[in-house]
């Protein structure tokens, strides 16, 4: 396994990701969360999570996460798995009127 930041910019396994979601927001530019992951010195694994409007069948957000699964290129000997071998999602309940992405809990 390697923590290096990889020296081009291709990213097959987000590509991949980005590929299965396209069918469903065909015409939707998701808003994204990044974060300083472990391979650049942070204690994140995550790249960061894609978030992306939804209105069926009720008013919400679907969060998408990058990073559990192998991004950059093959790092691990199983040839079967990529990384941990899933991503995260999660749907959050968004008001029907609200269009800004949720940016911090409220208290």
């Amino acid at each position: 396994m390697t923590d290096e930041i990889p020296d081009d910019d291709s990213a097959p396994g987000w590509d991949a990701i980005d590929a299965a979601l396209l069918p469903l927001y065909p015409e939707q530019e998701p808003g994204h969360y990044g974060s300083l992951p472990g391979m650049a010195g942070g204690n994140n694994p995550l790249q960061g999570i894609s978030v992306y409007r939804r209105t069926d069948p009720v008013p919400h957000w679907h969060f998408v996460t990058y990073g559990f699964t192998e991004l950059f290129g093959k790092e691990t000997d199983d040839p079967e798995t990529s990384g941990f071998g899933f991503e995260l999602t999660m749907r959050l309940a968004a008001p029907e009127e609200s269009g800004q992405l949720p940016s911090r809990a409220r208290r």
